[in-house]
């Protein structure tokens, strides 16, 4: 509540496709936000349905590739050819830095 003002987040993108971290992610929405997963982990999480629609809430989903492909970026940064650079956001900032990252793309 301190971060949104109103209980809740408009949107969570979730990354890790984890169980855990969607369903943290679907308690920490807000009325009328929207759930977004990026990736796989698993094969099924529960959503407590009753607030989804009761609170117009959506979840989406998207997966980029297919298991050969995984398989490839696997075998790649297991020979440690894949470099990364992480970089925190302020939460702020977090609108400017996702334009940029679409414009880098």
């Amino acid at each position: 509540m301190e971060l949104t003002g109103r209980g809740g987040a408009d949107g969570v993108l979730d990354c890790s496709g984890a169980p855990q971290a969607l369903q943290l992610a679907a308690a920490l929405l807000a009325a009328e936000g929207s759930l977004v997963t990026v990736g796989l982990m698993g094969q099924r999480f529960e959503l407590p349905i009753f607030p989804f629609v009761s609170g117009e809430r959506t979840f989406a989903g998207s997966f980029g590739g297919n298991y050969n492909d995984l398989t490839e970026v696997l075998a790649l940064a297991g020979q440690g050819r894949i470099k990364h650079t992480v970089t925190p956001v302020e939460l702020d900032d977090i609108n400017d830095k996702l334009h940029a990252l679409a414009r880098a793309t």
